[in-house]
């Protein structure tokens, strides 16, 4: 059986607001590795988290990868790619939110990895990724989630 949830009203795309993510309604939610495993989708890109601890990025913004702004990519193209990786939860921080990492460590890439955030915004959990300045308050959020079961 697949099981499926998505954000309603978020649209699972770039997320801005003013405060902290708790501010903005994105809250720190419990979660186990369990409950990561699957696939997560926003903005025509995908992270595949397996059970194995492998990971599959499927057509990855670079500047997402990077973590810079819209503003910095303006009038830029912003290439996409695909890569094997190996991920893990993070759940070690008190205050702040779990975090999962992805690392690709590929030669010819735009950076070794990415860390998301842990968040629940309008009920559901989501993977959010900070861009630019963190004061900015802008955020890639990844959550339409498919999981096999």
């Amino acid at each position: 059986m697949v099981k499926r949830s998505r954000a309603i009203g978020v649209g699972v795309a770039l997320a801005s607001c003013a405060g902290l993510l708790s501010g903005c309604g994105l809250i720190p939610p419990e979660v186990s590795s369990a409950d990561m495993i699957g696939t997560w989708s926003g903005s025509d890109a995908s992270i595949v988290l397996n059970a194995d601890g492998n990971c599959e990025a499927i057509n990855f913004p670079t500047s997402v990868a990077l973590g810079e702004s819209q503003e910095q990519w303006e009038g830029r193209d912003d290439p996409r790619f695909d890569t094997g990786c190996v991920w893990g939860l993070d759940e070690s921080r008190d205050l702040h939110p779990a975090q999962v990492y992805a690392d690709w460590g590929g030669e010819n890439l735009p950076i070794y990895g990415v860390v998301f955030d842990v968040v629940k915004t309008d009920g559901s959990v989501c993977l959010s990724r900070t861009l630019g300045d963190p004061d900015s308050h802008e955020f890639f959020l990844m959550c339409d989630h498919e999981t096999s079961q």
